[in-house]
């Protein structure tokens, strides 16, 4: 982190934030802000992962999680090299975090891609919905597919899975899966079908 910092009170700095004095937040904002965001940037820039959130928006995560760790912890970071490790731990974790989340969906995309694929169905319009969608949240994603099914000629209506669980009150499956005629899901095995639910399950695409 070499000299950031190096002339500033910190022991003070520390007391102020577990004070909860909003000038010493701000303060260290301005010492830590533009050290953390110079290593998302570059991190996110030289990943080859696609879909990574706003690097402001992590940067500002890691700097409340760090304020709120002062807060709790106290002066166990006043000294300046402590505070200057955990800030850098921080953002190295919630930088392998990002990079875990956006791996775990592009192995989801290819798990579904391989079970489609196994059963010999060319589905090119169902995975550009999926990768389209997969980031939006579950009330607008229902609005859009709705509005996407409307438009289509009845011969390409998707085919959207709904699971229900008696007793269990599971909410209906968040994803579709979508054909270029209906009856074409009877081509899709028992095996098939299982697989992707149990997919979706695993993936977090519907709760109890």
């Amino acid at each position: 982190m070499g000299k950031l910092g190096e002339e500033y009170n910190f022991t003070l700095l520390v007391k102020q934030i577990a004070a909860g004095e909003g000038k010493a937040e701000t303060e260290f904002y301005r010492q830590f802000r533009w050290w953390v965001e110079s290593i998302v940037v570059h991190r996110f820039t030289c990943s080859s992962y696609k879909g990574l959130p706003d690097p402001e928006l992590v940067v500002n995560d890691i700097l409340l999680k760090v304020i709120k760790a002062i807060q709790i912890k106290k002066f166990d970071l006043a000294q300046a090299p402590k505070l200057r490790a955990f800030v850098a731990s921080t953002t190295k974790m919630k930088i392998t975090d990002e990079f875990s989340k956006v791996k775990a969906k592009q192995g989801f995309l290819q798990k579904i891609r391989s079970i489609v694929d196994r059963e010999t169905i060319i589905v090119p319009k169902t995975l550009q919905m999926f990768v389209a969608h997969q980031e939006l949240e579950a009330k607008e994603w229902r609005n859009q597919l709705n509005k996407c099914i409307e438009s289509l000629p009845q011969r390409e209506k998707f085919v959207i899975i709904e699971h229900y669980l008696r007793g269990r009150k599971y909410e209906i499956i968040r994803k579709a899966l979508g054909l270029q005629d209906a009856s074409q899901v009877a081509n899709l095995s028992y095996q098939a079908r299982k697989r992707l639910m149990d997919c979706l399950k695993n993936a977090g695409f519907w709760k109890k």
